[in-house]
């Protein structure tokens, strides 16, 4: 399954709300679930962003509606990446 790792920072209500966030990381995890992913990990940042979560998606269109549903809330900014797995970038570069 595909891998995307997403730094979050919140917003200005996210930070205003942060004493309730353990609803909010509970319900993204119904979520993720729900779409037929899985967290891999998630933590909790000191620096330009607040929060990590790398997760595991059957496709790209499960990834999206669950990551367009948090934004929808307005608590977080995310930008999200895709990460390859090292053996099947090192196994792409020899087969260029």
């Amino acid at each position: 399954m595909p891998i995307y790792a997403t730094l979050f920072k919140s917003t200005t209500e996210g930070a205003q709300a942060l004493k309730g966030c353990q609803a909010d990381i509970e319900e993204a995890r119904k979520e993720i679930e729900k779409a037929g992913g899985k967290i891999i990990n998630a933590y909790a940042l000191l620096g330009r962003y607040d929060f990590l979560y790398i997760v595991e998606f059957p496709e790209e269109k499960s990834a999206l509606k669950v990551l367009l549903k948090t934004v929808m809330k307005g608590k977080v900014a995310p930008e999200t990446l895709v990460a390859i797995p090292l053996e099947e970038f090192l196994q792409a570069v020899k087969e260029a």
